[in-house]
């Protein structure tokens, strides 16, 4: 299991290992708000306070998108398209 912390109201979340960040929203709603689930609409955006390597390597798709919503921080990720391999902090943007 890994846990996300949501940095802003300390909510503590915990997924399998390997699963898609979006994976929280079937565990508690709203958390993550999310549109497309394909990489494309930036409904998803989080920032990585800490843990970024716990996260997949971010795809094509994903980079294109956060260039093209204006998100070019390293720690700018889609919750729909990167899966957790370990604890992180992150904040919905």
């Amino acid at each position: 299991m890994a846990k996300v912390l949501f940095h802003r109201n300390n909510e503590l979340v915990e997924l399998i290992t390997g699963d898609r960040l979006l994976s929280i929203d079937d565990i508690k709603s709203s958390l993550i708000s999310f549109g497309c689930m394909r990489g494309t609409c930036g409904m998803c955006t989080i920032n990585v306070f800490e843990g970024d390597e716990n996260l997949s390597e971010m795809g094509e798709r994903e980079c294109n998108t956060l260039k093209k919503f204006g998100h070019c921080l390293k720690r700018t990720r889609l919750a729909c398209q990167c899966s957790i391999k370990g604890d992180i902090v992150i904040e919905k943007l």
